[in-house]
């Protein structure tokens, strides 16, 4: 307790700016992951329900953006003034690509703008794949070791700045 008494004031604050630090990215982080959204283009869409439709809403360079999706899976995206759609998208086993060494890993998908096709072929899906996103949720190690990793991180950065002062 002597050593933090005879440090100097520049010390001393130092030591305060870096515990006021780490408790503002505790507070900016726990905001940062409770929200619930998807990421698209750097932003993150955030879900709500109106009118029975799911509107994702965010913003793209400064414009408001919103991906309109129906019961019937149908999508409208909106960015400022113009909109794209309506796009309606299903698996179809028949589009795969049957000369690709691939195929077997791939998923077939059709892409549709009203009755026009946009797109139809294979898609690979990545081999760890979250099935329900919505719902999905860190293991229990996962935070473990994030807490783990917070808390000797920021001990050995303490330990550190006490060495320094010696």
């Amino acid at each position: 307790m002597e050593k933090l008494k005879s440090l100097k004031r520049f010390q001393k604050s130092v030591m305060l700016f870096l515990i006021a630090m780490a408790l503002v990215f505790a507070v900016i982080y726990s905001l940062t992951i409770s929200k619930v959204g998807f990421e698209y283009k750097n932003t993150i869409f955030i879900p709500d329900q109106k009118n029975g439709f799911t509107v994702y809403s965010g913003k793209i360079q400064g414009k408001q953006a919103y991906f309109t999706v129906s019961e019937d899976k149908t999508v409208v995206f909106q960015c400022g003034d113009k909109a794209y759609g309506p796009y309606t998208a299903k698996e179809d086993p028949s589009a795969v690509p049957e000369n690709q060494e691939i195929a077997a890993y791939m998923t077939g998908v059709e892409l549709r703008q009203r009755e026009e096709i946009m797109f139809r072929g294979g898609g690979i899906w990545e081999i760890f794949q979250i099935r329900d996103a919505r719902h999905a949720e860190p293991s229990d190690w996962e935070i473990a070791g994030r807490y783990i990793g917070w808390i000797a991180l920021s001990i050995a950065a303490f330990i550190i700045f006490i060495m320094g002062l010696q």
